[in-house]
């Protein structure tokens, strides 16, 4: 399904931090290339990512990341 897609960011929305070692990075992206169950193209499509990172022992982790 995802073989061949590609992923693009075009809106970086920021980093915005709950906490000095919890923060969240919020971004609009477009992929494309994807197949559908019958291998077919699907249209591109744009969602918005958010990543979640908190920082142990000085270094920062990606702790989860969220599509929609």
């Amino acid at each position: 399904y995802y073989k061949n897609a590609q992923f693009k960011m075009y809106e970086d929305l920021g980093v915005f931090f709950l906490t000095p070692d919890v923060a969240v990075h919020k971004y609009h992206f477009e992929y494309s290339g994807v197949l559908d169950d019958d291998g077919k193209l699907l249209p591109p499509t744009k969602a918005l990512r958010a990543w979640v990172w908190a920082k142990k022992s000085g270094k920062w982790l990606l702790k989860m990341q969220l599509s929609r």
